[in-house]
This record gives structure tokens, C-alpha cells and sequence, in this order.
């Protein structure tokens, strides 16, 4: 009987020992075909940045004045490029952004089409420094003064524009803001 118990014991020892082998062999196996993935078609290249696809443009509730003088001169606005490809916004890497500014209440088809009272025109290495990390993504804090080109109506639109290097425009969706009396020209 002692032989056969330990008979037994020596099985036991020998499945568990083969179990664990087996364990471990399929936990091998499987951490690692983890290292190695195909390439996620969304995910760019180092040579392929994100496309920006989209424009937030989220703006001060007044005009403002910067330069002491009685009247707002100016506007306050940030700026977020957007890709369908990532959850937060993105640097702009290449093309250029613009600000603009029209005289008056416009609509959401009009800024492709009407003539803006200024604009400001903004490359690549002209933002970089200003961009700022935040929660949502990569964004553009801009102080804008439009000197010269005083609004002469109660209100101003803005818009930004994205100039993709192919040419293509994308445009935000254009923000009222009021700017009180303006000053006379």
C-alpha cells in the first residue's frame, strides 16, 4: 500500500509539474506574440503627422482693450486644431493659421465667401512658441489687435482658417463677439 500511495504522489508530482510547464510555455507564447504588432493604419508615420481636419476656436465674451486708451481694440481667442484620428487636439505641424475678422453678424456659410475687415496670418514657426498643452489638447492662446481696421458696427465676427499645405481650407465656426461703441475712424 505504501508503494502504491507513493506511486501516486510521484504522478501528481509529475502532473503538476508538466501543467506548469505547459503554463508556462502558453504565458510565453503569449507575452510574446504581444511584441509583435502590425502597424495600426491610423497611426501616422514619422513622416505622416495626424491631419488637422477640424477648427475650435473658442474666444474672449468681449473685445478687449490692451492699449490703456479708452475702447477695445482688439480681440482674445484660442485656437485647437482637431484630427477624427485622435481624442485631443493637435500641434500644427505644417500650413498655416488664420484669424478673421468681419464688420457685422455673419453666417456659418459666409466665411469662406466674404471679404473679412483683417486678417491675421499666423506660419508654423510663428506658433510653436506659443502653444500651449492643456486638458483638451495642444491650443493657441492669441491676443489680437486690429489697429487701422476698426470695426465700425456693435458686433464682429470671427473665424479661424487652417491652410493645409495641399491648399485645402478648413474653417471654424464663426463667433460673434460684441465690441460696444467703437471708436471713431
Amino acid at each position: 500500500m505504501l508503494h502504491t500511495l507513493t506511486h501516486i504522489r510521484n504522478f501528481w508530482r509529475k502532473a503538476a509539474n508538466y501543467c506548469f510547464l505547459r503554463a508556462a510555455a502558453l504565458t510565453l507564447t503569449l507575452l510574446l506574440a504581444g511584441c509583435a504588432t502590425s502597424r495600426d493604419p491610423k497611426q501616422p508615420t514619422a513622416k505622416e503627422p495626424f491631419p488637422i481636419d477640424a477648427l475650435v476656436l473658442l474666444s474672449a465674451p468681449a473685445a478687449v482693450d490692451v492699449d490703456g486708451n479708452p475702447g477695445p481694440d482688439g480681440i482674445a481667442v484660442r485656437i485647437f486644431g482637431t484630427s477624427q484620428a485622435k481624442t485631443r487636439a493637435l500641434a500644427f505641424e505644417t500650413g498655416a493659421l488664420e484669424v478673421l475678422m468681419f464688420d457685422g453678424i455673419i453666417n456659418e456659410q459666409t466665411p469662406a465667401s466674404a471679404k473679412p475687415l483683417h486678417a491675421w496670418t499666423n506660419t508654423i514657426a510663428e506658433l510653436k512658441p506659443l502653444a500651449v498643452k492643456t486638458a483638451l489638447g495642444v491650443s493657441y492662446p492669441l491676443t489680437l489687435l486690429w489697429g487701422k481696421d476698426r470695426p465700425t458696427q456693435d458686433v464682429i465676427t470671427i473665424a479661424a482658417r487652417y491652410i493645409a499645405p495641399n491648399g485645402r481650407a478648413i474653417y471654424s465656426a464663426p463667433s460673434t463677439i460684441p465690441v460696444g461703441n467703437p471708436r471713431p475712424r
